[in-house]
């Protein structure tokens, strides 16, 4: 295949696919070629379509997990995120997905995460999960923190509880990093989708002045630069507020799942709540956006 044509695909998608079929279809395209190019033409191809090597392996992935094909493809969920939570599962999972009926065309990549978390922990005999924080008046010595750890754990242990801490818990912790990545990933390619006929809009001197060369561009900007692009091309704060309130909440979203700060995280969170209250005519969108993507 031409790295044209592909090119041309991907554009006209505005993505990899909003369907399964669509998403199969980019995907087995990018495995044929995967087969057929040189790592250079590959390498140059991912540049000239800003997709990261990364999301290139997991749709060769996607095209060559043959258990997606043991159920309708209308089943399927629709984006290629989604797609990947269930290539990674292993056939036990695979098979207990199918089962529980969460494979679904409406299946996010954040849900599946999630069923696959709780599953893993039932499978090492946990039912449900609380998360709690130690906050220290001052540094304990190694000593005393092994010290601290074993009497919090034969306490709970009483209860039938286990404590998850340093490996154990970090293991934990990566499930919620990958989660919060897999979502990040759900909201840029939704942002580019909705935000492409507002890129594709705006005048050149406008695209200049923020150093705005692509849509993508424009996604990843920083908050700041992001809003004051909107209000130069609405024309007025009110004016971004009316046209582009529901991508203003997603770009936030965006931004709480690509941080690794806390503090961050909880600022994100209040600027949609104070979006609630300030915008009444987007509190619909932040809350949605606050429930589905910064649990």
């Amino acid at each position: 295949m031409d790295p044209k044509d592909l090119l041309q695909r991907l554009s006209d998608l505005r993505g990899y696919g909003k369907t399964a079929p669509e998403v199969l279809t980019t995907a087995s395209l990018v495995s044929e070629v995967d087969s057929a190019w040189g790592p250079q033409a590959i390498q140059e191809f991912q540049t000239q379509a800003e997709m990261h090597p990364k999301v290139w392996e997991k749709l060769c992935s996607i095209a060559r997990d043959a258990r997606l094909k043991q159920v309708p493809v209308e089943s399927l969920p629709g984006t290629y995120t989604a797609l990947y939570s269930l290539v990674v599962l292993s056939d036990q999972e695979w098979d207990s997905a199918l089962q529980a009926g969460i494979v679904q065309p409406n299946a996010s990549s954040r849900s599946l995460l999630e069923w696959t978390r709780q599953q893993r922990l039932q499978e090492q005999g946990y039912r449900t999960e609380q998360v709690l924080r130690l906050i220290h008046s001052r540094e304990l010595t190694q000593q005393e923190q092994s010290a601290l750890l074993e009497d919090l754990s034969a306490l709970a242990s009483a209860y039938g509880v286990s404590i998850l801490s340093g490996e154990d818990g970090s293991k934990q912790r990566g499930v919620q990093a990958e989660k919060r990545k897999s979502a990040a990933e759900d909201l840029e390619a939704e942002l580019i989708q909705l935000l492409s006929p507002v890129f594709d809009d705006a005048s050149t001197p406008l695209k200049e002045q923020f150093n705005l060369q692509t849509i993508a561009n424009l996604v990843n900007v920083e908050l700041r630069t992001f809003t004051g692009f909107l209000v130069r091309h609405y024309g007025s704060t009110e004016g971004m507020w009316d046209g582009a309130g529901q991508e203003y909440c997603l770009k936030v979203a965006l931004e709480f799942n690509r941080t690794d700060s806390r503090a961050q995280r909880f600022n994100y969170k209040k600027r949609l709540e104070k979006v609630q209250i300030e915008h009444p005519n987007c509190s619909d969108a932040a809350a949605k956006v606050l429930a589905n993507y910064m649990g």
